[in-house]
């Protein structure tokens, strides 16, 4: 239309000035230029050459909002589910020893299973297998020696995994002292801390395994007013029991020579923590203990081969009691050939023929009635890894 209104053989001279507006600045005939008047032609020039622009403008504008939408339907991710919360009831303080826990928490395995824990921190008075058969907690921590016993009382609970496949607890006498063996036991004052049920099961079996009646000991609950060293170097008894991982750390700590009795080391083999849950629960949400277990699981074989790490996430959760690095260190470290099972199996395998010598253990001490605990309604495996 342009060219209509200019002389033959011309054509429209219009470009981009400073700030990107547009100009019709004449026309040529290609051999000369004539300005027009800037009030004549230059309005009508800009707003077709405009038009042309703003449609380029537009159809851009319509591929990147058309590919940006594409992309955002494509590849958008549908909003996390909604955390189960769930909650644990630990059987002590918070420490090393349930450093697979801490890790599990904070590395994101329980969210990643779609689960929010609540860890329930130790309470004296409180059995924790009875809070898990009342449905106070979802899941506990306790010793295979515990959950048979709770069993013969009546107590609904079933382990669904060993952590500790070798118990830690282990009885502590002083080098000075004549004490070598469960043999030496006859006369002697045996300390059971808090009054705890593994101690003194162990106890039993350890003395029935010597040949000698509880008649001829002294049982003697111990309160936490003082430690280890300090009961035995205080002479509140002749024995104490203790966790390996930790008191015999506080022993040489404390510079007191020790003899260290160990169970297995006198044929009492026996599951130490293992995580229970009730059969209401198993029945009912079977899923949801699947999914605990796995993640659970995955934190102990995250923090047996991440040790530092392990105990860098578990200081944060850890009593006052256990705010020493080198002592928390020393927990994991000789937590782990006691967590690493045997028989080449998995973390929290567990057996038929252990669960049921620990029964006839126990049997044999006088702690449960004989006949009346089968070790097959002890514990399932069916939440295990190949299970």
């Amino acid at each position: 239309r342009l060219q209509e209104k200019l002389p033959p053989g011309s054509f429209c001279l219009c470009r981009f000035r400073a700030r990107d507006r547009l100009w019709c600045s004449g026309w040529s005939d290609g051999d000369n230029s004539v300005l027009f008047e800037q009030n004549k032609l230059r309005k009508w020039c800009m707003m077709k050459c405009m038009r042309k622009y703003l449609l380029v403008l537009f159809f851009v504008f319509v591929v990147v909002v058309s590919v940006g939408s594409f992309v955002a339907v494509r590849f958008r991710t549908a909003p996390p589910p909604s955390l189960r919360k769930t909650t644990l009831q630990l059987n002590w303080v918070p420490q090393a020893q349930f450093a697979g826990v801490f890790v599990a928490r904070e590395k994101g395995f329980y969210r990643e299973v779609g689960l929010d824990v609540e860890i329930k921190n130790y309470e004296e008075d409180l059995d924790q297998t009875r809070a898990v058969a009342e449905g106070k907690s979802d899941f506990g921590i306790s010793t295979g020696t515990e959950v048979i016993v709770a069993i013969a009382s009546g107590v609904g609970v079933r382990s669904v995994a060993a952590i500790y496949n070798t118990t830690p607890e282990s009885f502590i006498s002083l080098a000075s002292s004549s004490i070598r063996s469960p043999a030496d036991f006859r006369g002697k004052v045996l300390g059971i801390k808090g009054g705890n049920k593994e101690g003194r099961a162990l106890y039993e079996a350890l003395l029935a395994q010597a040949g000698l009646e509880s008649s001829e000991v002294t049982f003697k609950n111990l309160d936490y007013s003082q430690t280890v060293p300090e009961d035995l170097a205080n002479g509140r008894a002749d024995v104490v029991d203790a966790y390996r991982t930790d008191e015999t750390y506080q022993m040489e700590k404390a510079g007191l020579a020790y003899t260290l009795i160990a169970p297995e080391t006198h044929n009492i083999e026996v599951y130490g923590d293992t995580i229970i849950t009730s059969p209401a629960l198993i029945a009912e949400d079977p899923e949801l203990v699947a999914r605990f277990v796995s993640a659970t699981l995955r934190g102990w074989e995250y923090a047996l081969s991440h040790e530092d790490e392990a105990v860098e996430i578990t200081l944060p959760y850890a009593h006052a009691d256990y705010t020493d690095v080198s002592l928390e260190k020393n927990i994991l470290k000789e937590s782990i050939p006691l967590v690493k099972p045997t028989r080449g199996s998995v973390v929290g395998m567990m057996h038929y023929a252990k669960w049921n010598k620990a029964v006839r253990q126990l049997e044999a001490a006088g702690l449960i009635t004989v006949g009346l605990v089968d070790a097959k309604d002890v514990y399932t495996t069916k939440f295990l890894p190949g299970e």
